[in-house]
């Protein structure tokens, strides 16, 4: 930063370091510096990422709609919303982030994750189900994917079947301790 102090990356690299070591006031001050400097949507969402870690869920929501006026297509944009929204509360606004995340790219697997969280916090256990073996559909292979589906599954009362799923969980992917 002090050879190259009009450099706006120089700032938003600084912040995500702040923000990964837990300070996050002194993250969003860079992050602030970065956007003065320049206008990229990463810049708005790392400072909304340390307003969330700061427990500023609103100044967070703000910079993610600021991103979003920039790049209105980014699914990172809107599954980073969705986490906050859900973190909050607000699931029927973080579903419908998670379903333009889906519209935008079909294999972005947190965003299969993140509605089925919600559906099951909301007790929609089918719905739960479904969202994650669209995911099981598209990663056949990834072992984290059995084992939501089997946590959705059990909360089913489909216990064999949350059973069958554990085990495929641990078949491809021994180390999976959650199961």
């Amino acid at each position: 930063i002090e050879l190259q102090p009009e450099d706006a990356f120089n700032y938003n690299l600084q912040g995500i370091i702040l923000r990964q070591l837990g300070d996050y006031e002194a993250a969003i001050q860079s992050y602030n510096q970065a956007i003065k400097l320049g206008q990229d949507a990463d810049f708005y969402i790392g400072r909304s990422l340390a307003y969330h870690s700061a427990s500023q869920a609103s100044e967070a929501l703000i910079d993610l709609t600021l991103a979003l006026q920039l790049e209105p297509q980014n699914a990172r944009i809107f599954n980073t919303r969705a986490i906050i929204l859900r973190s909050i509360g607000n699931y029927e606004d973080a579903l419908q982030d998670y379903d333009r995340v889906i519209a935008l790219d079909h294999t972005y697997a947190d965003a299969y994750v993140g509605k089925t969280l919600i559906y099951n916090i909301l007790g929609h256990y089918e719905k739960a189900l479904a969202s994650i073996t669209q995911l099981v559909d598209i990663y056949p292979d990834d072992a984290a994917t059995y084992n939501y589906r089997g946590v959705s599954k059990a909360k089913k009362g489909d216990f064999d079947g949350s059973i069958i799923d554990y085990n495929k969980s641990l078949e491809l992917d021994p180390k999976q301790i959650e199961t």
